[in-house]
């Protein structure tokens, strides 16, 4: 009965010591926008780290000195927000922002550029045309001062004039564990040609891309480890290079009947379930010194693909390079290799 009452005591001395604090001190305002949970590092108001809560979903996360101006003056946050959104346009650099190289055919070629974090390359510099964009590439550590052709946009907007944009040229300083970039949107010119080796390697914010029809070549590795969900590929499109698209998140992809030439692993690592491959397509692979080889290569290594849209008379040496499974080339060969499409239901095949 003692202890009982002990007990009760203290329950009643932490409600009086409750009630006394709150009259005290008051209710604890709720957080305000910006403010960091030091033990998570996330905002106490929104939940995210970094902080969310201010502008469109466009606009980068506030800053800590943002945060800390809004925690000190509550009504200037409008004033922060107007200058954000304001910020999130996308903007044309001063032209001293690029580094420029003067071509034979007196175009010019951006080797370098400032600007950000949204950013338009114009069509001219100093009245020459802007007409191939060299060494592209996001963030990498790897590079002296962290970068190696410009900022870490959020988005990139390149002109007409552009004709090719040529990445780097060696994979080995391309380590995806390496390498980061923030750009979630870039918008291609109607005139680009070529999209050159690891030019949009690990961009893992971009889930989608629209690629013009005057694209010929795409590169090695031009956008392996990315976050894209489909992709659309032009009408006019040629080569598709080694590991291309590989490492996406894909799930069905049309082959254009005029391509010539398509590399290892261009589509592996994704999440195809349907393709569709026109009469005439031949498939190679595509190394890092422009050969061609007819070796056993595997297109679309490592997908889960349950419905294939073939020509007539595919082998089993290029079924194989494809990358269909041992099921699907039996079956096709039962069905005396006829053009059609072939669906999977469980283990089996059938011909619809």
């Amino acid at each position: 009965m003692k202890n009982k009452n002990v007990f009760l005591m203290i329950i009643a001395l932490f409600v009086i010591i409750g009630f006394v604090t709150e009259q005290a001190y008051g209710q604890q305002p709720s957080p305000r926008a910006g403010q960091i949970d030091p033990a998570t590092g996330k905002c106490m108001r929104c939940g995210s780290d970094p902080c969310r809560c201010f502008g469109n979903s466009t606009v980068r996360p506030i800053s800590e000195s943002e945060a800390q101006q809004i925690m000190n003056n509550p009504n200037e946050t409008q004033q922060i927000i107007d200058s954000r959104n304001q910020a999130a346009q996308p903007q044309v650099p001063p032209a001293e922002s690029f580094t420029v190289e003067q071509l034979a055919d007196n175009t010019l070629a951006i080797t370098r550029a400032g600007g950000g974090p949204n950013i338009i390359i114009p069509d001219t510099l100093y009245g020459l045309k802007v007409t191939i964009i060299k060494n592209f590439s996001g963030v990498n550590p790897s590079f002296s001062g962290g970068r190696t052709w410009g900022n870490d946009y959020r988005s990139i907007v390149f002109p007409n004039t552009v004709t090719e944009i040529r990445g780097l040229s060696s994979e080995g300083t391309m380590r995806q564990s390496e390498y980061r970039s923030s750009t979630s949107s870039v918008t291609f010119g109607n005139s680009l040609k070529i999209i050159g080796n690891y030019t949009f390697f690990s961009h893992n914010n971009l889930t989608a891309i629209t690629l013009p029809n005057s694209v010929v070549e795409i590169g090695i590795q031009a956008f392996a480890y990315c976050g894209l969900t489909s992709i659309n590929l032009p009408s006019g499109i040629k080569r598709i290079y080694a590991y291309a698209f590989d490492n996406n998140k894909i799930t069905s992809v049309t082959i254009p009947s005029g391509i010539e030439a398509i590399g290892e692993s261009a589509f592996g690592n994704n999440n195809i379930q349907s393709v569709s491959i026109p009469a005439g397509v031949k498939t190679v692979i595509v190394d890092s010194d422009d050969a061609l080889w007819n070796l056993n290569a595997s297109v679309f290594y490592g997908n889960p693909i349950t419905r294939a849209t073939l020509p007539a008379n595919l082998s089993n040496a290029v079924m194989r390079r494809w990358g269909f499974e041992t099921n699907l080339i039996n079956f096709y060969a039962n069905q005396n290799r006829a053009a059609g499409t072939y669906v999977k239901n469980g283990p089996i095949w059938s011909k619809q």
